[in-house]
């Protein structure tokens, strides 16, 4: 028999599953205490196995989880969770004893060790019967491993307000405590089943002293399983359970176990209460956790589904933390197991739990109808396989909302994973070794999906050959149901691949409103452990449960701040890529924006086609080269905008530059706009270095005007980077209203605009550096014949370019540097001059750049450089296309370390306090938010 129950103290419960005989005779009880993070989900279904094996000899068991972690009460980031996990032992001790029991054993489980260890470490306590199973060697080396795990899965987190592993999340005094953790040798263990590699472990001998001994055979596969099959270790439990069996005494005694149904798990700033009760419910009694506030009568709720065989606690217990922050107002929260997960049914030796089994999928609808709630008032989430669970019983159930989560399973024609069905597929489930080849129906998919047309490949997806999610979507949509589905990175490429946004585009037309969210992280985590991650989804279900209160006409829970989300899209050629890289580093921490970014791409080969120079005509500048390049380049950007629009969740875009959206404005009238540009087609016609201007070229650029003015009027508000560009906009030409345009100094990142700029020897030879994507538009090739003829013998040169240049003596090429490369700083600290003599260039971040760092820079008079570079103070400036000016100019600061330092200084100084990117995203955040406010454009 079993029973879940809550035990403890009534202000800091524990949840925890009794089992034992169904006559109630038992000859001895067992304590379970789990590890910890990932590895308390991968062992539950092995430690179940576990107690209902010592259960059949006559055992009563209690697994438990310790506090702020599974369902028990608690915060995770706890600064006294370690204090609290000591103090849960001896409490599922006491129990055990409390039915009458007095021979009871602890079974510890890897870092449940420690923390048993050091629950008994004092004198004067009574110990019981300890057994450790899979003991780490020290604290600090399981959590120097699982937080290894951690990083490599999903990158590192700056931000972190504690520590954080795979599955766990833990307070920075918690985390030390953990760290520190050795074995006391005060806590005489009866047992210790270790791996045979570190029997031998001098950091063990304290444990190991006068202890049975247990060489684990299968430990590995049942701590950290290689795929999502959760292996459970039938030798080394058989092991175990029959030392447990021999070590329990004879006799038997009779108990009578009762269960704690309700427990206290917060209390709102009102002072109610936030009760959570576990019950049996179907006829299959599986758990089901109802969160609410003591004294309210729910009119809706929201229903968290477990992924895939998991407990229901969702990815680092965000379920829990998620029911119990919005209970309330209206609503309940549920959570419950499912067939093949948490605690329903039984394991079943050399079985799996089936993942899509039928009756998982039966379970999920049947415990919608025990809640006592019209369906259509129900939002239903999920992760993953639990997301799938989520839209599946939605649609049988027609209830009222979706929020899925990381969704790969998109088709609703899904056989259930069985073992057969596993070997069918070639995966090695001894050894949980995936198939090493691709079935040839998988190689032939992409092939496939770029040459079938879309209605073959939505009619392959609900046959269950694709994952296209259209069909999946409108199936929704027919069933009533709002939807909002959020993707991490991988899982929007995920549903870029399958053509989720041709379908999408298609549903708009069918009138379906749903949402794609975008959870912005570094490294996809589809499973959501990073914090800022969970943060992210914990604010979608936050606001999902306030449009449900919404719909049943219930007060709303107002948050703190509405953030918008914004999409920045980036012509993102040359400075504008390095432009995106900053606003992305500064605007990441930001809580008033979810900035998702947008960069162009280059032409394939049809675009490169398209905007190849026209023979004879290029040279009277007839052709339109330029013009015809930047409508490939925006017809690409354009398709991509609509797509992405098309997810319904952006508020607001901002444009860098016009240029990347030419004959787009339909779009952008529909969505607000804001426009940040370093230039106008007009002005950029007369400074193109690879074309000369002839007498044709002022009157064909009135062509540019029909696409440019379009995009600039459809715009909320236009910055502009200098002054010219300003009175260009405000012309006749463009006819942009003064109030509609604003001069912006779009600012960089740089670690020298919080420090002083590096000290640079000032009798050392000098170098001179020149940063820009191609030599030929910016001036790179004329900068090389100066320094060849004049300063090959004074002066070395530095060339930052992704053009290729074979190096000799006296020059360095570095061809490797993509924007936002760190090296790029230390580059510009081992130099002493910047060189910049483009003449194309409106408004460059290399000069600021250069700057920022303490050189001295040369550069072109064009567009905003004049009010970047101060002439004669920060710099000179000179016709970058006169070599004889650029030379003498590089003869000046070549000859001068003292001018060189002074300039420098003089040039830091002006980049902080007028180009900061911060203040720059500031101006540009602000303008959106009003943007966003005032809604479409007439």
């Amino acid at each position: 028999m079993k029973l879940a129950t809550w035990f403890g103290p009534v202000d800091a419960s524990l949840f925890g599953v009794l089992e034992f005989p169904g006559d109630r005779r038992v000859r001895a009880g067992v304590v379970v205490v789990p590890s910890l993070g990932i590895e308390q989900v991968t062992t539950y279904r092995g430690l179940r196995a576990l107690t209902e094996r010592l259960v059949r000899d006559g055992f009563v068991t209690l697994r438990y989880d310790h506090s702020g972690t599974g369902s028990s009460t608690g915060d995770q980031l706890d600064e006294d969770a370690w204090a609290r996990w000591t103090r849960g032992v001896p409490t599922a001790v006491d129990t055990l004893r409390a039915l009458g029991v007095e021979d009871v054993t602890v079974v510890a489980v890897r870092a449940g060790c420690l923390v048993v260890d050091a629950a008994y470490a004092a004198d004067d306590v009574a110990r019981p019967r300890v057994v450790h199973w899979d003991p780490p060697v020290s604290g600090q080396r399981f959590l120097r491993e699982q937080t290894a795990k951690y990083k490599l899965t999903v990158g590192d987190d700056p931000a972190d307000p504690g520590t954080s592993v795979l599955g766990g999340h833990f307070s920075t005094s918690t985390a030390a405590s953990l760290r520190a953790a050795r074995w006391s040798g005060r806590t005489p263990a009866a047992l210790v089943a270790a791996r045979p590699l570190e029997m031998d472990d001098p950091a063990l001998a304290p444990l190991l002293d006068g202890a049975d001994r247990l060489e684990l055979r299968q430990s590995d596969l049942f701590t950290a399983p290689l795929a999502f099959i959760h292996h459970v270790p039938l030798p080394d439990i058989d092991a175990l359970g029959s030392w447990l069996a021999a070590a329990a005494g004879p006799g038997y005694r009779s108990i009578s176990p009762s269960r704690r149904e309700t427990a206290v798990v917060g209390r709102r700033s009102d002072g109610s209460r936030v009760l959570e009760t576990v019950r049996p419910v179907t006829d299959r009694a599986l758990h089901l956790f109802t969160t609410y506030v003591e004294g309210e009568e729910p009119k809706g709720g929201i229903v968290f589904q477990s992924t895939a065989n998991e407990p229901p606690w969702g990815p680092t217990r965000a379920w829990v933390e998620a029911a119990r922050d919005n209970a309330g107002a209206g609503l309940a929260c549920h959570r419950f197991d499912k067939t093949g997960g948490g605690e329903a049914g039984t394991v079943t030796p050399g079985e799996i739990a089936v993942l899509y089994s039928h009756a998982s999928r039966r379970d999920a609808v049947d415990v919608l109808g025990t809640l006592g709630l019209p369906a259509q008032n129900l939002l239903l989430v999920g992760l993953c396989s639990g997301g799938w669970m989520s839209a599946e019983s939605a649609i049988r159930s027609r209830a009222g909302a979706v929020l899925l989560f990381g969704m790969i399973q998109w088709s609703r024609v899904r056989e259930p994973v069985t073992k057969t069905f596993l070997d069918e597929h070639g995966y090695n489930l001894e050894k949980q070794i995936p198939p090493t080849t691709e079935s040839r129906r998988a190689r032939l998919k992409p092939l496939a999906r770029n040459v079938l047309p879309y209605r073959i490949w939505e009619a392959l997806g609900r046959r269950g050959t694709t994952q296209v999610p259209g069909p999946l979507l409108a199936d929704l949509m027919s069933a009533g149901a709002r939807v909002t589905v959020a993707l991490t990175p991988e899982d929007e490429e995920h549903f870029t691949t399958q053509r989720g946004d041709e379908g999408l585009r298609r549903l708009r037309r069918r009138g379906f409103i749903g949402q794609i969210r975008r959870i912005d992280t570094p490294r996809g985590d589809h499973n959501l452990y990073r914090p800022d991650a969970r943060a992210s989804a914990a604010r979608l279900v936050s606001e999902e449960a306030d449009a449900l209160r919404s719909r049943l006409g219930l007060p709303t829970v107002e948050p703190t701040s509405s953030p918008i989300t914004a999409l920045f899209v980036n012509e993102n050629i040359g400075g504008h890529a390095t432009v995106h890289s900053a606003l992305r580093t500064v605007l990441a921490d930001r809580k008033d924006i979810e900035a998702d970014f947008l960069d162009a791409h280059g032409p394939g080969p049809i675009g490169r086609v398209l905007r190849a120079p026209v023979p004879g005509l290029d040279r009277l500048d007839l052709d339109l080269q330029p013009l015809r390049g930047q409508l490939v380049h925006s017809w690409s950007v354009k398709r991509r905008v609509r797509d992405r629009l098309a997810r319904g969740d952006i508020d607001v875009i901002h444009l860098y530059t016009q240029n990347c959206m030419l004959g787009g404005a339909g779009l952008l009238r529909r969505t607000p706009t804001v426009i940040t540009t370093d230039s106008t087609g007009r002005r950029n016609v007369f400074s193109i270095p690879y074309r000369t201007p002839t007498r044709f070229t002022a009157r064909l650029s009135l062509v540019n005007l029909l696409w440019e003015r379009p995009v600039l009027h459809a715009a909320h508000h236009v910055f502009a980077n200098s002054v010219p560009v300003v009175e260009s906009l405000t012309s006749s030409d463009y006819g942009l209203p003064p109030e509609r345009v604003t001069r912006l100094e779009m600012g960089i990142w740089s670690p020298f605009l919080s420090t002083a700029p590096p000290e640079r020897n000032r009798d050392r030879r000098p170098t001179i550096v020149f940063l820009g994507t191609s030599m030929e538009r910016k001036g790179g090739h004329l900068l090389l014949d100066v320094w060849r003829r004049a300063f090959r013998d004074t002066a070395d040169l530095l060339l930052i370019t992704l053009d290729p240049v074979p190096e000799e003596e006296g020059l360095r090429v570095v061809g490797d540097l993509a924007p936002g490369d760190a090296r790029l700083w230390d580059l510009l600290a081992d130099s002493d001059i910047m060189c910049f003599p483009s003449v194309i260039d409106q408004a460059p971040n290399a000069v600021l750049e250069g700057a920022a760092a303490g050189l001295p820079v040369i550069a072109h008079p064009g567009g905003a450089i004049p009010e970047m570079v101060v002439d004669g103070e920060t710099g000179l400036l000179v016709d970058g296309a006169d070599p004889d000016a650029v030379e003498s100019a590089l003869r000046t600061l070549v000859t001068d370390p003292d001018l060189r330092r002074r300039m420098g200084a003089a040039g830091h100084l002006h980049v902080v306090n007028r180009y900061s990117i911060v203040g720059s995203a500031d101006t540009i955040v602000t303008r959106l938010h009003d943007a966003a406010r005032k809604g479409t454009r007439p």
